[in-house]
C-alpha cells in the first residue's frame, strides 16, 4: 500500500470520527500523578463543528481527537465553630473535561502528523514511547487520598508524576466518559490495559488542562509536565463542562476542646481578741480558681486528617477566704463578802457604835484565754488563770461606857 493511500485512509477516519457516533467505553492514557489546584476556566466552542450546537460525546478512534479528563480531588476546610464528626461535603466539585481536535484549515498538517500519533510523538519523536513513560504495572489510584494504615494514599505514578506512566487504563463511571474510579483487576493490572498506546486510546487523564500556542509549530512538554500544543490544534469544551477540574470541598469541624477544672479556695482563720469566743467575721470573701486546658486542632487540607496540637493550660489562682474568729478572753468574777468584827469602847456610850474600819468585799477573778488553729478554725481554751483579792474586815467600835452610879465591869480574861 502506498504512503499516500495510508494517509488518505487516516484522513478519512478522522473525518468519520467527527460525526461522534456512540462507541465502546474508550481506554485511557494517564498523564499525571498527584492532582494540583488550578483556577477554573470555562471555554465554549473553541473548535467549530458543522453543527455549532452539538457537543462532542466521544471519539471512535484517536485519529479524530482525544478527550482530556482532569479528575477532581478533595479539599478540606476547617470550621472552628463545630466539633469534628467527620468531613461534610459543602461544595461539590467537578471533573475537568475538554477535547483536543485538529483545526480544519490545517488538515494537511495531519498527513505527516496523524492525531493517532500525538502522544507517542509527544514523548518520543522517533515513533515510540520511551520506556521511562511506561508503567507495565500501573499504580492503583482507586484509593488515592484515603487513609490506610495511618498513611494517606497519594495519587501518583511510580516513576515520575509529570508524565503518562499509567498507559491506556479503563475508567468506570455512571455515565459515558464520566470518570468514576480506576477499575483495578485482581491480577494487578488496570482493566483494558495492554501496555501500549494505540488508536483505540482516546481518553487522556491529565493533571492540568492542555493549552495551545497559536504561534508554535511544535508541541512542547514543559518540565512541570504541562503540555502546550502547536497552532495546528484546537481545544474544545462542551457547553456545561469546564476545561479544568474543581475539587469537592469538605468542611471539617476543628472546634477547640476546652476543659475547665475548678480549684477550691482555701480558708485561713485569724484570731481576734476583740470578738467574743464563738463568733466569727468574714474578713475576705473566698473565690474559687480554675485551670482551663484548651486543645486546638490542625487540619490536613489534602487528606482531611485532624490532629490535636499540644494543649495549652491557663491557671487562675483561687482567692483565700480569711475569717476572723473570736478569741476574746472569758473573765468570771466571784465576789467574797467581807466579815465584821466588833470591838468594845468604854468611851462610847452604851448603845452607840462607831465604824473604825470600813469593810470591803474581796473577789476571785478567773480568766480563760483561747488558742486558734488557723487551718481548721478550731478554738480551744487554755488553762484558766485565777487571781483572788482578799476582803477587808469591817471593824465596828460599840459603846460600853458605864452609866453614872454603875461600876464598870471588869473585863474578864478570855479563857
Amino acid at each position: 500500500m502506498s504512503r499516500q493511500s495510508t494517509k488518505n485512509k487516516k484522513y478519512a477516519l478522522r473525518k468519520i470520527g467527527k460525526f461522534f457516533g456512540s462507541c465502546a467505553v474508550a481506554t485511557v492514557i494517564t498523564l499525571s500523578g498527584a492532582a494540583i489546584m488550578a483556577p477554573n476556566v470555562t471555554v465554549y466552542a473553541s473548535y467549530t463543528l458543522a453543527d455549532e450546537n452539538k457537543n462532542i460525546e466521544d471519539f471512535s478512534s484517536s485519529a479524530s481527537g482525544y478527550e482530556v479528563i482532569i479528575p477532581k480531588g478533595k479539599q478540606y476546610i476547617r470550621n472552628d465553630e463545630i466539633e469534628s464528626n467527620g468531613p461534610v461535603l459543602k461544595t461539590p466539585g467537578h471533573n475537568g473535561r475538554s477535547f483536543i481536535v485538529p483545526k480544519d484549515e490545517n488538515d494537511s498538517h495531519f498527513f505527516d502528523h496523524p492525531m493517532s500519533e500525538l502522544f507517542t510523538k509527544l514523548y518520543d519523536k522517533d515513533g515510540d514511547v520511551d520506556e521511562k513513560y511506561k508503567n507495565p504495572e500501573p499504580v492503583d489510584n482507586s484509593h488515592a487520598g484515603e487513609e490506610i494504615d495511618g498513611k494517606t494514599v497519594p495519587y501518583r505514578s511510580e516513576i515520575n508524576p509529570k508524565y503518562p506512566h499509567v498507559v491506556d487504563s479503563g475508567l468506570t463511571g455512571d455515565e459515558t466518559n464520566k470518570p468514576g474510579v480506576w477499575k483495578y483487576n485482581p491480577d494487578g493490572k488496570y482493566e483494558a490495559s495492554d501496555g501500549v498506546i494505540n488508536d483505540q486510546d482516546t481518553i487522556v487523564v491529565a493533571r492540568r488542562p492542555f493549552t495551545v500556542n497559536e504561534n508554535a509549530e511544535e508541541n512542547v512538554v514543559n518540565d512541570d509536565g504541562s503540555v502546550v500544543l502547536s497552532s495546528h490544534y484546537s481545544i474544545h469544551v462542551n457547553k456545561g463542562d469546564h476545561i479544568d477540574k474543581e475539587d469537592d470541598v469538605y468542611e471539617v469541624g476543628t472546634k477547640p476542646k476546652v476543659v475547665e477544672t475548678p480549684i477550691d479556695y482555701p480558708t485561713r482563720y485569724e484570731r481576734d481578741d476583740n470578738i467574743p469566743e464563738g463568733e466569727e467575721h468574714v474578713e475576705v470573701a473566698g473565690k474559687a480558681g480554675k485551670t482551663v486546658t484548651t486543645t486546638t486542632y490542625k487540619l490536613n487540607e489534602t487528606t482531611g486528617e485532624v490532629t490535636p496540637n499540644e494543649p495549652e493550660t491557663v491557671t487562675t489562682d483561687p482567692v483565700t477566704k480569711v475569717v476572723k474568729r473570736g478569741t476574746q478572753p472569758k473573765v468570771v468574777e466571784t465576789p467574797i463578802d467581807y466579815p465584821t468584827r466588833y470591838e468594845r469602847d468604854d468611851n462610847i456610850p452604851e448603845g452607840e457604835e462607831h465604824v473604825e474600819v470600813a469593810g470591803k468585799a474581796g473577789k476571785t477573778v478567773t480568766t480563760t484565754t483561747y488558742k486558734l488553729n488557723e487551718t481548721t478554725g478550731e478554738v480551744t481554751p487554755n488553762e484558766p488563770e485565777t487571781v483572788t483579792t482578799d476582803p477587808v474586815t469591817k471593824v465596828v467600835k460599840r459603846g460600853t461606857q458605864p452609866k453614872p452610879g454603875e461600876t464598870p465591869e471588869t473585863p474578864q480574861p478570855k479563857p
